[in-house]
């Protein structure tokens, strides 16, 4: 989207463009504070409304590690999930499901 004006004297000048979403309703976010993670990981949420929210951890193999499903306010949350000191270090995937948006993130965990 840009904007064309127009001088007195007829001048033609555009603005810079500028990029706008239209279509799909605003989804949310998600992040994962600290990464890597020791034993405590923080999932940051941000919604636009009241949502269910289901998280499902899962090894590079693909087995589910664990699942929890919380109820979280409109803006923004924060998940504590701990527990991991006898997991092996390795790469994990975090799926979060907000509403109907999926959301994969990868989580690395160190010793």
């Amino acid at each position: 989207y840009r904007l064309k004006t127009v001088s007195e004297n007829g001048q033609v000048i555009y603005s810079k463009v500028v990029r706008l979403s239209i279509g799909e309703k605003e989804k949310g976010t998600v992040s994962i504070m600290p990464n890597p993670v020791k034993d405590i990981m923080r999932l940051n949420i941000s919604s636009f409304t009241d949502e269910t929210i289901e998280v499902s951890i899962y090894d590079f193999a693909g087995r589910q590690m664990k699942t929890i499903h919380s109820e979280i306010r409109k803006g923004k949350s924060n998940l504590k999930i701990s527990d991991f000191q006898s997991w092996p270090r390795g790469i994990y995937s975090v799926k979060v499901l907000l509403g109907n948006h999926v959301f994969i993130k990868k989580m690395v965990l160190t010793k």
